[in-house]
């Protein structure tokens, strides 16, 4: 059996891949919050194989010295596998950068491969009647879809007594055997990865705690929107996905006016690890919100429309490097394979038809996607003359996005912090101001001078 070191001071990724882990490739883990605690295990010549950690904790950059101290003792032999994105050991021979640490199937896959296990192996992999779940993981269910065990008795005669009902909350039950010391439940094995599933949708049901901390609600947001992008080709037969989106947009508007200033904003973004089709999609509702506040026809109606859109506009771009694309030019010259580069240049159009099978859509937010890189048809990119034609909705959300990813080309971070010392707020503004001259467009520009940095 493979033993992992887990290092991660976020309860939702333990939870997350401890039980997917074990799930898929029988990888018992042990987890540990930093990177003194991590380096300690080691010390002791507890054997690994396979490290999978964190980039940054707090203020410390944990991958980086996991990495430092495996090469120093003679130990690079041991796989590092760094959730979010680390640019300075990236390029290294057996490190892997998953730079959205909450891409599950992603952490896996990278996971099976130091491991030597494959596709065939894990769906050919002999389980156990019944299969162990870390006990307070059960606390994030709002029901259950299976049956619940206890181990009782000893491993050479074991008994599995059922405690838990299917179809019922299991949180009370669970706290009580939480008090008694119990450290693990049991499913039946056959619905190991059902339950991970569902685990999965629950987690994102805490975006209606209305008692959350901006820091909870940030990473709770991301974990809904990254899991309604790995599923968005079902959104318009799974009703949950359609609920998911719709917290999330709420959650999204709660954020923004939770956090009146952009450095704040980006703080919570940063010291969350959330991905950055999430920092986009959260930054460009803020700065819409903006602007929508400070023109004279703006309502709140109309932000909730753009916090709606921000949340879908890019929702089939899987990575950064197909976020980041903002020119055909960009396209031509990325690489992209030709079916991403496909695929970024029809997604405003793919996304304005599938905004047509979402069930109360706000009106109008199928053109509003179509024309948000500034195209009627919603293919490919306006490079040069952009038109006062398009949505006056269209148009407040181009000059959010261009502003937002002129902020987000600021990688230099400090202590978890974004650094401004290479954003120039006037220098954009002139920038804008060029790309973007007529009128309609001016507006829009305008209201960013009032901007709360």
């Amino acid at each position: 059996m493979a033993h992992g070191l887990l290092v991660t001071d976020s309860f939702i990724l333990k939870d997350m891949y401890n039980i997917n882990l074990k799930a898929y490739l029988d990888l018992t883990c042990t987890i540990k919050d930093n990177l003194e605690a991590c380096i300690q295990l080691l010390e002791i010549g507890v054997e690994v194989d396979v490290i999978i950690i964190q980039n940054h904790i707090n203020q410390e950059k944990t991958a980086q010295g996991i990495y430092n101290y495996l090469l120093a003792r003679d130990f690079d032999d041991i796989p590092i596998i760094v959730l979010g994105e680390e640019k300075e050991i990236s390029k290294y021979s057996g490190v892997q950068v998953i730079s959205n640490c909450y891409e599950v199937k992603n952490v896996i896959q990278a996971t099976a491969k130091v491991l030597g296990i494959s596709a065939k192996d894990m769906a050919e992999k002999n389980m156990p009647d019944f299969f162990p779940i870390p006990i307070n993981i059960f606390s994030h269910l709002d029901y259950t879809d299976f049956n619940i065990y206890h181990l009782t008795g000893k491993m050479v005669d074991p008994r599995y007594l059922k405690v838990i009902e299917q179809g019922t909350n299991p949180r009370n039950k669970v706290k009580q055997y939480q008090s008694e010391g119990v450290s693990q439940l049991y499913i039946k094995s056959e619905h190991r990865l059902k339950f991970t599933n569902v685990f999965s949708k629950n987690i994102t049901r805490r975006l209606q705690d209305t008692k959350m901390t901006t820091n909870q609600r940030v990473e709770s947001t991301q974990i809904g929107y990254d899991f309604v992008a790995q599923h968005i080709e079902e959104i318009e037969k799974v009703e949950d996905l359609i609920e998911i989106s719709k917290q999330c947009v709420n959650s999204m508007n709660l954020i923004i006016d939770d956090q009146p200033i952009i450095k704040n904003l980006l703080q919570q973004l940063f010291s969350n690890q959330t991905s950055y089709a999430f920092k986009h999609c959260q930054l460009n509702a803020f700065i819409a919100a903006h602007i929508i506040n400070e023109i004279d026809w703006g309502t709140k109606e109309h932000i909730e429309k753009l916090t709606f859109i921000a949340f879908y506009h890019d929702i089939h771009l899987t990575t950064k490097e197909m976020v980041i694309i903002n020119s055909d030019e960009e396209l031509k010259n990325s690489a992209l394979s030709e079916e991403d580069k496909d695929t970024v240049r029809q997604h405003a159009y793919k996304t304005s038809l599938l905004i047509q099978q979402v069930p109360r859509a706000p009106l109008g937010a199928d053109t509003i996607i179509k024309q948000h890189h500034g195209m009627i048809g919603g293919i490919g990119f306006e490079g040069k003359k952009f038109s006062n034609n398009l949505s006056p909705l269209a148009i407040v959300f181009i000059i959010a996005e261009e502003y937002a990813a002129a902020i987000l080309k600021v990688e230099k971070i400090t202590n978890n912090v974004p650094s401004y010392e290479e954003f120039n707020h006037a220098k954009t503004l002139d920038y804008l101001y060029a790309k973007y001259p007529n009128s309609n467009y001016v507006r829009s520009i305008e209201t960013l001078k009032k901007i709360k940095l």
